[in-house]
């Protein structure tokens, strides 16, 4: 058997013999040949006629096995859906195939195919915005983290500190026992800056219009005269914040900013992220301080909210909490947003 051509010669061969088709060059097969010291007149009819069937000098690799049922276009078809509506069971895309193509397929052919897992959606909401979304992400990047305080409330009973996930032998439900009166609703309404909370209010029920303005006024003595540290007070599109002339005129008076963010865009105020981590420290003590969140949850979180005041300055575990929170404002303020739909 003649030695093969290297690479580098297989394809001086195919340009050579695409000019011949061309009518660049005339040469016979037996002169072509004589161009490639490895190369016979044969040779070259074998890569004249691969180049004609297949478009390439190397013929493509025969498959082996059985042929497969669902192609590559296939695959592609579903992906798409998928990115549609993520939701889909595997034997709605089996369906889906079949209603596309003609084709049945088993749900563990579509598994082995797909390859994507199943996790927990993120909702957003249908009516956000994307033109507010970058409108106040603009405005925002006009402000230094220094000047930035977040302002939001978030509640909860005495459910908040009971875990949700528990660990057991392989096949049996861990099983907890939990009071099903859920008690009086708790809120908590921090204003939230980078070195952690500078000022908060815990109280029964929830919020509304004037206990809102009553926390306003209470946390403008904590606030700086633009531009200054802590002068820019976020606040979200609740209807609660929608405060009188009254307040916005103290603060003006103060020289303290109020801004909006967009509507539906909870990811873009850090206090979210804050309350989420609030929410797991708790719920990690759940056992240790049981007595404590079952007799006075009030007091409670207005102690557990403490190590977050100036944590970044104490340098405690909270100070990487603050410090992660601060990069992704950092982040989204440059536009790199990851979910931004």
């Amino acid at each position: 058997m003649a030695p093969k051509l290297s690479r580098i010669e297989r394809k001086e061969l195919e340009n050579t013999i695409i000019s011949k088709y061309k009518g660049e060059i005339k040469m016979t097969d037996e002169e072509i040949a004589k161009i490639f010291p490895r190369c016979t007149p044969r040779t070259v009819r074998t890569a004249r006629s691969n180049i004609m069937r297949h478009g390439t000098i190397d013929r493509p690799p025969k498959p082996f096995g059985r042929p497969a049922e669902v192609t590559e276009s296939m695959w592609m078809a579903i992906w798409y859906e998928l990115r549609r509506h993520p939701s889909l069971s595997q034997q709605a895309q089996a369906n889906f195939i079949y209603k596309l193509y003609g084709i049945r397929v088993s749900r563990s052919t579509i598994g082995r195919g797909v390859k994507w897992t199943k996790k927990t959606m993120m909702t957003i909401a249908k009516e956000r915005n994307r033109d507010l979304r970058d409108d106040f992400i603009h405005r925002r990047s006009l402000f230094k983290l220094e000047q930035i305080i977040c302002v939001d409330e978030s509640g909860d009973d005495r459910e908040m500190a009971i875990p949700t996930k528990g660990y057991a032998p392989k096949g049996v439900t861990p099983v907890q026992r939990k009071p099903f009166h859920r008690g009086k609703r708790v809120s908590f309404l921090p204003a939230y800056t980078i070195h952690g909370v500078i000022y908060s209010e815990v109280y029964e029920g929830t919020t509304d219009l004037e206990l809102f303005e009553s926390f306003l006024e209470n946390l403008l003595p904590h606030c700086g005269r633009y531009p200054e540290p802590r002068s820019v007070v976020i606040m979200d599109n609740a209807t609660f914040h929608n405060v009188s002339l009254a307040i916005k005129d103290l603060y003006y008076e103060a020289g303290v900013l109020i801004v909006k963010q967009s509507p539906y865009s909870p990811d873009l105020n850090p206090i979210e992220y804050f309350f989420g981590a609030l929410k797991n420290h708790i719920e990690s003590r759940a056992i240790e301080d049981e007595d404590h969140i079952r007799g006075d949850l009030k007091n409670y979180l207005r102690i557990m909210s403490i190590p977050w005041v100036e944590a970044k300055v104490a340098g405690d575990g909270h100070g990487d909490t603050l410090e992660r929170h601060s990069t992704i404002l950092k982040i989204q303020n440059k536009g790199e947003r990851k979910h931004d739909i």
